[in-house]
């Protein structure tokens, strides 16, 4: 007995200090590494959290002590622990390969999508494609791309349609794929396993932070020790957090903590006003995290917590005060409207709870007001909100104003219109979802066109719809049950709470219920460090709430010996073990933007059986087929757009493998639709500006019948792209009867006009001026007050066509619909002075001076000066305009050639000289001046400069 006790006391002081520290450095370590989003990051977490569990088997092991002796907390722990068992089982049903007849009825449409991933599934497993030897002795893997024998036709070979050689295999090298009859519920079961062994090291977490005997029965106050260092710790590293977002908002340099790139960056991200972000890459995340500890620190800097000692107290709040006020600076830099709306409600509703159930400790000041506890709190929330935003200063409050002015519907379209594809696919996948973490790769499935160029949907933007997409019926059975277990233990454990412990129990009740309402708009909890975060509140706020109602010292009741239980011991143990194993040997490639490019087939064979259901997967594997396996090819093209209808090149790929099997119908109509669902030039190949001469006339119509569609469904930049299309082939009209239509069928009447706009423009070029005239009168009906199109009409088309007349009047209508009389009367001298009507064209600078004496009318003004050979006042307005715009060569040029007709030859020299210091690659400028020089020097042959 003695030896068990010197045991004890040798070993457990230690064990429960290397899991004090191993939380601590869980709760420093995951935000600062980026928010723990990459595999390293999260495969650390997990290995640390799994061997904290295994440190607790150890523990048991020698104290024979298994949790806290809170009988309370004990048998909430049990009843919580069988929702998260049902969980962990789901997720292993959703792993578990099941026959294709079970597969059928559980899920018809995940059994859909195997059959469309590998043909011939269930009943065929095997694919041979053969290779074809070449004469050096290695055989080709030809990578479809850019070029195509006899259609699609670039100039030059492109890099993806090089061929890569690879080591010696003989011409009979069959490769086979064998995806097996027997699949998985989820559609991603690479993804799904790797959720499973993250959800299982959470679940270990929660545990560990809710039963943890941090103590022997010597020192009672060793759990209490460990809570209030819990919460000072998450209040000093979301200080760190919040002061991390603001500096490197300050010095910004486009990388996250100035040296790291994400993956889907293409550059350093360099903008005039960075939204602050810290150590996370998304500034919603960012929010999210400071929103969930934002209502602890501030109920410790207006409340007494009942865990800190009364000497502490003073500085505490010192403290709490000053990191809540960094964190609260933070947000408001971060931009995050969801951010700032789960702080509104974390932070108020923890005050409402607090000045409610605990009234007396609340700050005197505060209380004197003689307010009810809401609108209490509100004050509150509002007087730290603007001493906020007094403290950010002028040019942070015009960028926060200007963020949540700007909110619109618009706004929440992109995520309105994945909450609508998300319900679809739930419909689709009722009973068990599609897969935990598998709704990425199958989404794009759903979503509707265009293709974003540059929005790549990781999440559905709302967990809950999210949750239930990816685990089905099952899973939402699962996590309302352990919703309600929750609420109902909580709601019956504040009914016998003293008032002295209420503002730490409302304050991470606060934290929890701000990230809850903020997962309504975001997917923050996706991120580890978000996710171990909300964990370790939901934990504790259990472990303060379960805790027995104490004396006046609040101490937590010590851990005592409970029932030894070495059969559990003997199950956890191995099971620890193969965690941290499983853990280790985690995938480390960068999920998802490895899986586009497999190192070789063997790779490309893996990621097809582990991510069936994404696109990126089968257009990697067409790629690397051998040129002559065209039916393979076709096979795995159509997969990939059937899976993706919207990517461009796996499309574009399809139409090419079409019409080298002589199917130019069906080739046509791929391309047609490929132009349609992406109508951006810069996404298909054969759209460069080098390529687009090549296109065969009938491919050229189908690539106007798909932009021609993508305008009739109100696409936006379609018609500019098909505009630009049509004059890379020299088809102008084609080009302004493109924006012409546009304008018919969009509904916005900015978008119209500016679209008519365009179509004047371009039919002025092409000199059809009645019909230019036409599209500009409807422009200025649309808009009244915008000079635009009275301004196109005046100069582009009544100018040209010497209506002088024409152009005042139409001038004077737009000055009396209101519209800028600068632009107007600019655009009538413009007018005037290409139909030669000098003395018009200054009465109109001169109305236009009037309004603004700007460079541009200056310059204009003199040049009719200088037209009506009125030298003397050219060159006075001249001196004007270069002092409005010493850096205008332009404006020199001019005044040279006014002192040059003045004869001033002096300083038409000096002015000729200083305007090709400021153009010096201006061949025009430098040959006049040349010329200048040959007229007052004569003989003077010399072309260099003097």
């Amino acid at each position: 007995m003695h030896a068990r006790l010197t045991s004890a006391e040798t070993f457990l002081p230690a064990i429960d200090r290397l899991v004090a520290y191993g939380l601590a450095m869980l709760i420093v370590a995951t935000p600062i590494a980026i928010g723990a989003v990459n595999r390293g990051a999260v495969a650390a977490m997990e290995l640390a959290i799994f061997g904290m569990a295994g440190l607790w088997i150890t523990r048991s092991a020698i104290s024979g002590m298994t949790a806290a002796s809170n009988p309370l907390l004990i048998s909430e722990a049990r009843r919580l622990a069988f929702p998260l068992a049902a969980m962990v089982v789901l997720l292993s049903v959703q792993l578990t390969p099941v026959p294709p007849q079970i597969l059928h009825l559980l899920s018809p449409a995940a059994y859909r999508i195997y059959q469309i991933a590998f043909p011939g599934w269930p009943y065929g497993n095997r694919r041979q494609i053969r290779s074809r030897l070449l004469s050096d002795g290695t055989h080709s893997v030809f990578m479809p791309g850019l070029n195509s024998a006899g259609s699609l036709k670039t100039p030059v070979q492109p890099p993806s349609g090089r061929r890569a050689s690879t080591s010696a295999t003989p011409a009979s090298t069959i490769y086979p794929f064998k995806p097996g009859r027997w699949r998985t519920l989820t559609l991603s079961p690479a993804v799904t396993s790797a959720s499973l062994l993250e959800f299982l090291a959470l679940v270990a977490v929660f545990f560990l932070v809710l039963l943890y005997p941090f103590s022997t029965g010597r020192v009672r106050s060793a759990e209490t020790q460990f809570v209030r260092r819990m919460v000072y710790l998450i209040g000093a590293t979301a200080a760190i957090v919040a002061l991390l977002g603001i500096a490197e908002r300050a010095w910004w340099n486009g990388k996250i903590l100035w040296f790291y790139q994400p993956a889907d960056w293409t550059g350093p991200l360099l903008v005039d006003s960075p939204r602050a972000s810290g150590p996370f890459v998304d500034p919603d995340h960012f929010a999210n995290y400071l929103a969930m500890t934002l209502p602890l620190v501030i109920a410790g800097a207006l409340f007494p917590l009942s865990l800190i000692p009364s000497r502490e107290r003073p500085n505490a709040r010192l403290l709490f005060g000053a990191a809540a006020l960094l964190m609260l600076i933070a947000a408001a830099l971060s931009l995050s409207r969801g951010g700032e709306l789960a702080i509104c409600v974390g932070v108020t509703s923890m005050l409402a709870m607090s000045f409610h159930w605990a009234a007396d400790f609340g700050p005197a000041i505060l209380r004197r007001l003689g307010l009810g506890a809401v609108p209490l709190s509100i004050v509150t929330f509002a007087l730290m909100a603007g001493l906020t935003f007094y403290v950010i200063g002028g040019p942070a409050r015009n960028a926060v104003r200007m963020r949540v002015v700007a909110t619109s519907a618009g706004d929440f379209s992109a995520r309105a219109s994945a909450w609508r594809e998300t319900l679809t696919m739930i419909t689709e996948f009722p009973l068990f979802g599609v897969g935990a973490g598998a709704w990425p790769e199958i989404f794009p499935h759903y979503q509707p066109p265009p293709e974003s160029r540059y929005f790549f949907a990781r999440t559905a933007e709302d967990d809950y719809l999210q949750f239930l997409a990816e685990n089905g019926v099952a899973g939402l059975i699962i996590l309302l049950t352990f919703g309600t277990l929750v609420i109902r233990a909580v709601v019956a454990a504040a009914l016998r709470m003293p008032p002295r412990r209420w503002p730490l129990l409302a304050g991470l009740l606060g934290g929890i219920s701000g990230g809850l309402v903020h997962e309504f708009v975001d997917s923050s909890l996706h991120i580890p460090a978000n996710a171990l975060l909300f964990t370790i509140l939901l934990a504790l706020m259990l472990r303060v709430a379960l805790a027995e109602p104490g004396r006046e010292q609040e101490h937590l009741k010590a851990a005592e010996p409970v029932v030894h239980r070495a059969s559990l011991r003997l199950l956890l143990a191995p099971a620890a073990i193969i965690l941290m194993i499983a853990a280790w040997n985690q995938d480390g490639r960068t999920y998802p933007y490895t899986l586009d490019h497999p190192a070789n087939l063997m790779m490309a064979d893996h990621d097809l059986l582990e991510h069936p259901a994404m696109s990126a997967v089968h257009l990697a594997l067409a790629r690397m087929m051998p040129a002559d396996a065209i039916e393979f090819q076709r096979s795995e093209l159509s997969a990939a757009v059937w899976l993706d209808p919207n990517e461009p090149l796996a499309r574009d790929l399809l139409a090419r493998n079409l019409l080298l099997a002589s199917r130019k119908p069906e080739a046509l109509a791929q391309l047609s639709a490929s132009v349609y669902r992406a109508p951006f030039l810069d996404l298909h190949y054969y759209l460069a500006p080098s390529a687009i001469p090549w296109l065969l006339p009938e491919e050229q119509e189908a690539i106007a019948r798909g932009f021609g569609r993508a305008i009739d469904s109100n696409f936006t930049d379609a018609a500019n792209q098909l505009a630009s299309f049509y004059m890379s082939l020299g088809r102008e009209r084609e080009a302004a009867e493109a924006y012409e239509h546009a304008a018919q069928v969009t509904s916005d009447d900015s978008g119209r006009l500016d679209l008519l706009l365009k179509a004047g423009l371009q039919y002025a070029r092409l000199r059809d001026y009645a019909n230019g005239a036409q599209v500009l009168l409807r422009a200025c009906s649309i808009e009244p007050d915008d000079p635009r199109a009275y301004a196109e009409l005046a100069h582009n088309i009544y100018g040209p066509e010497n209506k002088l007349a024409a152009a005042a009047a139409i001038i004077d209508q737009g000055v009396k619909a209101g519209a800028d009389p600068y632009t107007l009367e600019m655009a009538l001298a413009n007018a005037a002075e290409m139909t030669g009507r000098h003395q018009v064209a200054e009465t109109a600078l001169a109305r236009a001076l009037d309004y603004d004496p700007s460079f541009d009318a200056m310059l204009l003004l003199g040049r009719v000066y200088f037209a009506e050979n009125r030298f003397g006042r050219a060159v006075a307005t001249l001196q004007q305009a270069t002092g409005l715009n010493p850096q205008s060569a332009e404006a020199f040029m001019w005044l040279g050639r006014a002192h040059e007709a003045n004869y001033d030859y002096y300083h038409a020299a000096r002015a000729y000289r200083h305007a090709m210091s400021l153009a010096p690659a201006d061949k025009d400028l430098r040959n006049e001046y040349h010329e200048f020089q040959r007229k007052i020097i004569p003989g003077d042959k010399s072309t260099g400069m003097q």
